[in-house]
């Protein structure tokens, strides 16, 4: 996993071996997290509940002192320095408005703390509620607001006093499914616009996924992999990430070989998988990851090549089919297009091959 401890010496944000452990609790809350953020990057910490990915959010704001380790923003230690002298805006998972007062008075208030002149703070509540399409609605107050609006008050808030850093510790699990991918978009644009360096917290793989520019995914405290969706998604590090960023198909104990410029991956009890390339460690008898849309399946009766299995479940979702098939020891999902072809029946034999030129391997 040499992917999850990169080098920190520079970058915008940068954590080194960040630990925070608890007073009776034998296991830390953050144990060691590295990683660096360049300037203008949107960095998403993934991972399921009480991975640690918002006691480190926390971390970096100030909210929550480190046991170990430190953090840099552009070279400077802020480790120990106190939440009201960084330069962070923030946005919390329940918003933190104020209700008696109105939008406008809600975005002024980090200025007026920070004793901006009057004519200065009008002038920038004003522009960051036009980057929000809020202008209109200055003067109402926050509770007859909607979800999605009152969403863009508390970012209008945080990047109102430009921060060095913008955090936001799940902020869109409040909303409604439509109105969430909305906002998705939404805060992507004015995080561009703005070109601040931003940390989201989110246990929502498509969330990471779409959002960010990197992604940190975090497990018990641990960071299992750093790097871009591409990586994460494509060729994940260990076998949580592979099975917590999208579906995956995991086939332990395969063995590999070559066989005219192709490789052949044996899969226990079913048959041979061929493909031109594979990334990864393969050694010996290995882990494959092949997610359900690199698997194609047709009638065995069909198709010669391929492994064999009989079909447990067909699942329309629409524009995807998506198969459940035993093959030997292993129960592979295979998702294809909705093209009109037939559908294999529930109960009938299977060829599945692979519908990618790559396999990626996943060392123990």
């Amino acid at each position: 996993m040499t992917s999850a401890n990169p080098d920190t010496r520079a970058g915008y944000l940068s954590i080194s071996a960040l630990t925070k452990k608890y007073k009776n609790t034998p296991v830390a809350a953050v144990d060691r997290v590295s990683l660096k953020v360049d300037e203008g990057d949107f960095l998403a910490l993934l991972g399921p509940s009480g991975c640690g990915k918002t006691t480190t959010l926390r971390m970096i704001a100030g909210l929550i002192e480190p046991t170990s380790g430190s953090i840099h923003v552009q070279g400077k230690d802020i480790t120990k320095t106190p939440v009201h002298k960084r330069s962070i805006g923030m946005v919390f998972q329940n918003y933190a408005l104020f209700p008696h007062l109105d939008v406008k008075s809600n975005v002024a208030y980090g200025l007026k703390m920070r004793h901006v002149p009057k004519t200065e703070i009008a002038l920038r509540v004003q522009n960051v509620l036009d980057l929000v399409r809020l202008g209109h609605l200055a003067d109402r107050r926050v509770t007859a607001l909607s979800g999605g609006q009152q969403q863009r008050v508390a970012l209008a808030r945080a990047i109102v006093v430009n921060p060095q850093l913008f955090l936001m510790d799940e902020p869109l699990s409040n909303l409604d499914a439509k109105l969430r991918d909305a906002m998705r978009t939404e805060i992507r644009s004015i995080q561009r616009k703005m070109g601040i360096t931003s940390v989201f917290v989110t246990h929502d793989q498509d969330e990471a996924l779409t959002m960010a520019d990197k992604i940190a995914v975090m497990s018990e405290g641990v960071l299992e992999q750093f790097g871009t969706p591409s990586d994460i998604f494509e060729r994940p590090a260990t076998r949580f990430v592979a099975e917590f960023v999208g579906q995956a198909n995991l086939i332990d104990r395969v063995r590999v070989s070559s066989s005219a410029g192709r490789h052949l991956i044996e899969v226990p009890g079913a048959g041979h998988l061929s493909v031109p390339r594979i990334s990864g460690e393969p050694a010996g008898t290995s882990t494959a990851m092949i997610r359900p849309h690199q698997l194609k399946a047709r009638s065995a009766s069909d198709s010669p090549d391929g492994i064999r299995g009989d079909v447990r479940s067909a699942t329309y979702f629409g524009d995807t089919i998506q198969y459940e098939i035993q093959t030997g020891q292993n129960l592979l999902k295979v998702q294809m297009r909705a093209d009109g072809s037939p559908t294999l029946a529930v109960g009938s034999v299977a060829a599945v091959t692979a519908a990618t030129d790559n396999v990626h391997f996943i060392a123990a």
